[in-house]
This record gives structure tokens, C-alpha cells and sequence, in this order.
């Protein structure tokens, strides 16, 4: 039986042979009241091997997991970790403080905390009873009436009657 030839089912197979070392964190980014978290996960790193940078509207996390230095003589090791330098880059939104950003490294996980400016954080407006002020506002034709035109030096005028066309045949 002849099979349709698909050179993507190749280089599916190739890859799957491919073990790749560089590292690159897991991060989650969520929000809580007034703040928004990044969490990376950064095993085996101190707080020293992590950059973190804001340029603009964009955080962007650098660093670098060294390879543990192996001192045996053997000559057969197997290597599964992630290596390398990495740098990871996100968008913030407009309403971040970016002069309030706090970051600390825990076992491994390094938290990012953004606070949000005062005016991007919710806010409750109370309801009063009686007259608004909208209420207290003119309305439109009452706006139109005390309004003074624009001919006789800003005097209000009456329409001359004499000079109103005749409208009759």
C-alpha cells in the first residue's frame, strides 16, 4: 500500500532526538487588588544571577543558570537540567507604578509585585438623595433664550416685522 510522502512526519521524528538545554523560567502572571504578580520559576539561582529591568512600558527578566561544575573523573555523565542564559520580556499595561515594583527571590521562585497607580485602582462613588446639581442646570431652550446674539454689539434683538417679506400672493 502506497502512503502520501509529508516531510513534516520527518522532521517531527528528527526533533523528538533533539535534547535541548537552554533554560528558559516558567512564569505566571496573574492580578490581585491593586497589584499585578509575576512569578518565575528560577531554581537553583540567587537573587544575584536575576536582572530585572523596566524600560518603558516593558519588564523584562534576564539572568543565567550555570551548569554545576562536575569534579569526578568519570567519564560518563547524563545531563537533563536546563542551562544557559535566558531573558523573558512582557508588556505591562499603562496603569503599572513603575516606581513602586518590589521583587524577591523564595526557594526558587522569584515574585515580581507591580503595583497599580492610584487612578487605575477601583474606586466607590456614594449615592445621595435629592436635587442633583444636574437637576439645577438650565435646560436647552432656557440656555437659547438668555443667550445674547452676536448682532447690535452682543444686544438681543426682536425680529422687525418690517422687514419680514409680505408672504401674501
Amino acid at each position: 500500500m502506497l502512503s502520501r510522502w509529508n516531510p513534516f512526519n520527518e522532521l517531527w521524528n528528527y526533533n523528538e532526538g533533539w535534547q535541548t538545554t537552554r533554560f528558559q523560567p516558567a512564569v505566571d502572571v496573574y492580578e490581585e487588588d491593586g497589584a499585578i504578580l509575576v512569578k518565575a520559576e528560577v531554581p537553583g539561582m540567587k537573587a544575584e544571577d536575576v536582572k530585572i529591568d523596566v524600560h518603558g512600558n516593558t519588564l523584562t527578566l534576564t539572568g543565567e543558570r550555570k551548569l554545576e561544575k562536575d569534579t569526578s573523573e568519570s567519564g560518563y555523565r547524563h545531563v537533563e537540567r536546563s542551562y544557559g542564559s535566558f531573558t523573558r520580556s512582557f508588556t505591562l499595561p499603562d496603569t503599572v507604578d513603575a516606581d513602586g515594583i518590589d521583587a524577591h527571590l523564595n526557594e526558587g521562585i522569584l515574585t515580581i509585585k507591580l503595583p497599580k497607580s492610584q487612578r487605575a485602582r477601583p474606586r466607590s462613588i456614594s449615592v445621595r438623595s435629592g436635587r442633583s446639581e444636574a437637576q439645577s442646570l438650565p435646560t436647552e431652550q432656557q440656555r437659547v433664550a438668555s443667550q445674547p446674539t452676536s448682532q447690535n454689539g452682543g444686544q438681543a434683538t426682536q425680529p422687525n416685522q418690517q422687514n419680514q417679506p409680505n408672504q401674501r400672493g
